[in-house]
């Protein structure tokens, strides 16, 4: 029962690991598949967005709209710089 058992947990472990490594496959090969869409960016928001291919946000918009909002938000203060200003001196 227990060797049965560790079967089927490793089973599952290795299973899930496997999805995992399908997925960012395909995000991969959807990019590269799509690399026209990506040749009119420079090449800072090409890369970029290569590091990024793996979002299930970037087929559905317009390449460069998805660069611009990523720096807008990349540029914007974390939230601990928000409540460490708000504190009465």
């Amino acid at each position: 029962d227990r060797l049965e058992a560790a079967l089927a947990r490793y089973d599952r472990r290795r299973r899930a690991e496997i999805r995992r490594i399908q997925r960012a496959a395909h995000y991969s090969a959807q990019w590269y598949e799509n690399l026209p869409r990506y040749m009119d960016l420079s090449p800072l928001e090409m890369f970029t967005l290569l590091g990024k291919r793996h979002s299930r946000l970037l087929p559905h918009i317009p390449p460069r709209l998805y660069y611009q909002v990523g720096h807008a938000i990349e540029r914007l203060p974390s939230p601990g710089v928000f409540r460490r200003g708000s504190k009465a001196r």
